[in-house]
């Protein structure tokens, strides 16, 4: 025990010596670099370009500059423009550049800078119209700042400060699309069920399904609270008091009124089968699971009628 005593001793000797910094691994932190970064302040929280509201649109951002100065040493601020449609790719260089005259300090000492984009002026950048834009386009802005020693952006920083805690705000996208607002809750009937091969289950089941968004940037992205719309839990009837369902895993997606099935594989890795149209107010789901067999035909109910067609 004695040696083991001692043998942290020198350990601590050897960090925290401060009489001979060449004695030891001794951190001196005025040898050290600091960095700096574009942190989020506010933005307008509309990152989708409303194709039915195009030409009204405008994007408007704060951003302040983190360093050990409060950002007084930022000489630049400048953003590249990359335009994506389908595989094609087109970048502008410097769409945005502010100079240190362009910036002000905010109420906490922080030197800041705010920008607002519009519609136009995202078209007008590679000289496109508003006709050729596509849901799913993609405008996103890479940013850097320029201190008299060092430049700072994505690629040079720590992925640490793009997280929610530090807010960095050198990257982000804007999405061309269109509005969707088909959260709610829906009467669910499905017939013609199999709980699994060659067992058939009742002969229907009525279930109130949630819509809800999936919770991603893009909006139209949207989970339903049970895929199988109360089939798993009328056919398993386990009398445990709680609900199973299948959830995770499922997603669809409304992309200016058409709707797909986005992603229907289950948190084991199934694939289940989906298919669907839609008969005046009612959205009619035919799915599947091919491991279990269990199947059923859903008719979800639109009061106001369905406010979109399916791929």
């Amino acid at each position: 025990m004695k040696h083991i005593y001692r043998s942290l001793l020198v350990c601590m000797i050897a960090l925290f010596s401060c009489e001979d910094p060449d004695s030891g691994p001794l951190f001196l932190y005025s040898d050290l670099e600091t960095g700096t970064y574009i942190r989020l302040v506010e933005n307008s929280n509309n990152p989708l370009v409303d194709l039915d509201n195009f030409s009204s649109y405008t994007f408007t951002y704060t951003v302040e500059f983190v360093g050990a100065d409060q950002g007084a040493s930022v000489q630049s601020y400048t953003a590249d423009l990359v335009y994506r449609s389908g595989t094609n790719e087109t970048t502008q260089e410097d769409f945005i550049s502010l100079q240190a005259s362009d910036f002000s300090v905010n109420d906490d000492g922080f030197v800041e800078a705010t920008i607002s984009v519009t519609s136009a002026e995202l078209i007008g950048a590679f000289g496109i119209t508003e006709a050729s834009l596509s849901p799913e386009d993609e405008f996103e802005f890479l940013g850097e700042i320029v201190t008299p020693t060092r430049t700072f952006n994505s690629v040079n920083s720590s992925a640490t400060v793009e997280g929610a805690f530090f807010q960095g705000y050198f990257d982000f996208t804007l999405f061309v699309g269109c509005q969707s607002s088909l959260e709610g809750e829906y009467t669910a009937t499905t017939t013609t069920i199999n709980c699994s091969t060659g067992t058939p289950g009742s002969a229907s089941v009525t279930y109130t399904v949630e819509i809800s968004n999936a919770g991603t940037i893009a909006i139209g992205e949207y989970e339903m609270s049970d895929w199988t719309f109360g089939v798993l839990e009328d056919c398993l009837g386990d009398g445990d008091g709680e609900d199973d369902l299948a959830q995770e895993g499922f997603q669809f997606q409304d992309v200016c009124g058409v709707v797909s099935f986005s992603s229907t594989s289950d948190e084991f890795g199934t694939a289940w089968s989906y298919s669907s149209v839609v008969n005046g107010n009612d959205w009619e789901i035919t799915w599947s699971n091919p491991d279990t067999g269990m199947s059923g035909f859903t008719v979800i109910n639109f009061p106001n009628g369905v406010p979109f067609t399916v791929m």
